[in-house]
């Protein structure tokens, strides 16, 4: 993915920019522990400084749920807030297989290729036999996608617009 556009002091960024740019972020600061944990990311694209709220640890996954504010330079890259809690290993309480990190940034690329009618961005992340839309095949599901993306996408818009994602490894 290339780097968020529209992401400036001057241009109110789409919340799809906005994801975009933290996947980009989320997915590069994996050595930090506490991401692994992410259970929640919400977009806040029109307030006065546009920004993301992660929160991580939710569900019983930590043993105190820990929030961070993620902004934006003008160039659109991520700079993280500190982190609102403390930090520790021992607060570990529960870690999914897959990861709560893996299920949110899985559903956030799904979201974000959607919403910009980039069909492929599904491909890497389904399965042969997967069922979707009332269809049946990895294959299929793509065609389903590019069917339906070139016939209802409006040039220079998002197809939908979308802002909150929340993961409860427990209810998948």
């Amino acid at each position: 993915m290339s780097p968020p556009q529209g992401i400036t002091n001057s241009i109110t960024p789409t919340t799809i920019s906005l994801l975009r740019a933290a996947l980009l972020h989320l997915t590069a600061k994996t050595t930090e522990e506490h991401v692994l944990h992410l259970t929640s990311l919400q977009a806040v694209h029109n307030g006065p400084q546009p920004h993301l709220l992660a929160r991580f640890g939710e569900f019983g996954l930590l043993d105190q749920v820990l929030t961070q504010r993620l902004d934006f330079d003008t160039s659109g890259r991520v700079m993280a807030g500190t982190l609102d809690g403390t930090w520790d290993r021992e607060r570990i309480r529960n870690v999914p297989s897959p990861s709560s990190h893996s299920m949110m940034m899985a559903a956030i690329t799904l979201a974000v290729g959607d919403a910009q009618a980039d069909w492929e961005a599904a491909k890497p992340l389904l399965a042969e036999t997967c069922i979707a839309y009332g269809v049946k095949g990895k294959t299929e599901i793509l065609e389903a996608k590019k069917s339906n993306f070139f016939t209802k996408k409006v040039a220079g818009k998002d197809a939908y617009y979308v802002n909150m994602f929340s993961c409860d490894p427990d209810n998948r």
